[in-house]
């Protein structure tokens, strides 16, 4: 932390490894021997208040040069605040990440980051805190970045992503039985059946038992390990089995674990976190894109296969472009890729290419094997980024319809779609005559069911096609469209009064696009009535075949119902009022 080679440090650790004292110290160094303007953040300005009354207070109260440096007389003493420590030279600031204010109008040499795992995606409505605090070190040529926090979910955890751009150092220890250097892992934590408390590491080059009491020798005679080149930035993964502390004995972390597990997913997951230092990630299994991409057909692009019923599209919106997949659907809800278009142009133009190319693609024709001509039965749009110019480019076509269906994504709904209930979207204050509705679409639930569809294993001879949700993909879709079906992670995330909550996340680093567009063509099948088709059964030998007996015939007819005028019906004599024609 004091090397002026390193810029930046990064430590992804366990708890209680003493992450904050070290941080108290390189404050401590710079107020004696290198005084300049720091900057601490805290996740929030609660956590900043706590820090400064807790630890540094009591470490300036307990080092007397510090305390002569900070408050040299009751003049200056007065001056500092909570949150704005003073010294000669410079001044430490602790600021919490939710509050934008604390980054505003300052020039930053040493920043300081705890818990980095723990801030809120934004600070106010200013943009990523971690950025924002960045941004005030660069006008020193010699600045310090130093970020340690326990991981928090696999795929949204700040200090996971700031590990793996560092140079990735693990400490190595020796074996003391065959002197081989290697790291303590969790997985070769051993122990008996009903013994946890017993539990010793085992080589993974001699296979033998190391106990616990070789831990203070291997760990003095260890060293740090980079699995990367070093380019200035130096990161660092530390858990439990190093500690020397009372209640981090092998054996407990062992017994902590089987705890852990009895209790469930709430209690495993600050295990891992806290205990090893590691990313939690309850999510369903992600399908292999690699296994989806092996089993591509050569069928041609944009024909229909003769199984099929219906052709759909799904249309997801960017700023952009405009990116649509067409699917063909057939009974047991088979499915075959068809295309997969992007559309460039500026969406917020009504009038522009992008929504010129939509217009051709909802006026394309799919020629089937058969020779039939296949139109786009439903056109599902995602009307959730510019709701507004998406309703009126389906006005503007009429809702084609009934086939141009604007959906908006509903998490937690257990319905594929269902029909508008939400009052008629609004331009301005008046309501609007021809008023549209989305219709939201439960797209957690579609997209659980199009994982398992894509987990199917590659129907051969001996195991046909399944009855239901194969998926069919051409050659002419590569890796990078795999990769966006497969991007985001099912994670399940506890509230604070204990009820768990399964949301869908999307990795940083990751598109889904395609994802989207699968999505809202499955909610189409289910308008179009795919889910009713049914696979045609195998013949039943002539034995076995039955015929049904036709119903008997009623004694007396029934009530002649004819339509006297537009909604109403006559039954006898009585008329009674109905829905309209369209009912």
């Amino acid at each position: 932390m004091t090397d002026p080679a390193v810029e930046m440090v990064s430590i992804m650790k366990s708890a209680r490894v003493g992450y904050t004292r070290m941080i108290g110290n390189l404050i401590g160094y710079h107020i004696d021997h290198d005084p300049c303007p720091i900057m601490m953040v805290q996740p929030d300005l609660t956590m900043a208040e706590d820090y400064s009354k807790q630890e540094f207070d009591g470490m300036v109260r307990d080092t007397p040069v510090l305390g002569r440096l900070v408050a040299p007389e009751e003049g200056r003493k007065r001056k500092d605040t909570l949150l704005r420590k003073r010294f000669p030279g410079g001044s430490l600031r602790l600021v919490g990440a939710n509050s934008p204010a604390g980054f505003r109008m300052v020039s930053i040499r040493v920043l300081l980051f705890d818990e980095v795992d723990g801030y809120p995606a934004e600070a106010g409505n200013e943009g990523d805190p971690i950025r924002l605090a960045i941004k005030r070190t660069e006008t020193f040529w010699n600045r310090k970045i130093v970020a340690g926090s326990t991981p928090t979910a696999d795929g949204n955890s700040h200090i996971k992503s700031r590990f793996e751009a560092g140079d990735q150092r693990r400490y190595f220890v020796p074996c003391p039985l065959c002197g081989h250097m290697h790291v303590l892992a969790f997985k070769n934590l051993k122990w008996p059946d009903d013994d946890p408390l017993a539990a010793y590491f085992q080589c993974p080059a001699c296979e033998g038992h190391i106990t616990h009491d070789k831990k203070t020798w291997m760990v003095e005679n260890g060293e740090w390990r980079a699995s990367k080149p070093f380019a200035g930035h130096a990161s660092f993964h530390i858990w439990t089995a190093y500690s020397y502390s009372a209640n981090a004995s092998w054996g407990q972390i062992a017994a902590d674990f089987l705890a852990a597990s009895q209790q469930g997913p709430r209690f495993l997951k600050t295990f891992i976190n806290t205990t090893l230092g590691e990313t939690w990630q309850d999510a369903t299994d992600v399908p292999d894109w690699n296994a989806l991409y092996a089993r591509r057909e050569p069928y041609a692009r944009g024909v229909v296969p003769k199984q099929a019923r219906y052709v759909t599209a799904g249309v997801d919106v960017q700023k952009d472009r405009l990116e649509a997949e067409v699917v063909a659907w057939g009974p047991g809800l088979e499915s075959w890729s068809l295309d997969y278009i992007v559309m460039e142009g500026d969406t917020g133009n009504i009038d522009g290419p992008a929504w010129k190319s939509l217009d051709e693609l909802l006026a394309r024709q799919f020629e089937s094997e058969s020779g039939i001509a296949f139109p786009i039965s439903k056109m599902g749009i995602d009307a959730g980024y510019d709701t507004q110019t998406v309703i009126n480019w389906c006005r503007r076509r009429a809702f084609g319809g009934g086939r141009i269906i604007p959906v908006k994504g509903v998490h937690n709904q257990p319905q594929i779609i269902r029909s508008p209930q939400s009052k008629d979207i609004r331009s301005s204050g008046k309501r609007k005559r021809n008023g549209a509705r989305l219709w939201p679409v439960g797209v957690s639930h579609i997209k659980k069911e199009l994982y398992g569809w894509f987990r199917l294993p590659v129907p051969t001879e001996s195991n046909p096609i399944p009855d239901t949700g194969f998926c069919h993909f051409g050659e002419f879709l590569d890796e990078h469209h795999f990769k966006m079906l497969t991007a985001e992670i099912l994670q399940r995330t506890f509230q604070k009064n204990g009820y768990s909550v399964e949301e869908w996340y999307l990795p940083s680093n990751r598109r889904n696009e395609m994802l989207d567009c699968r999505v809202y063509n499955r909610a189409m099948a289910y308008l179009c009535g795919v889910d009713n088709l049914m696979r045609e059964p195998a013949a039943l030998p002539a034995s076995t075949t039955t015929t049904k007996e036709k119903p008997a015939t009623l004694s007396s007819p029934a009530p002649v119902v004819s339509m006297a005028q537009p909604g109403s019906a006559v039954v006898g004599k009585r008329t009674r009022r109905r829905g309209s024609w369209l009912r």
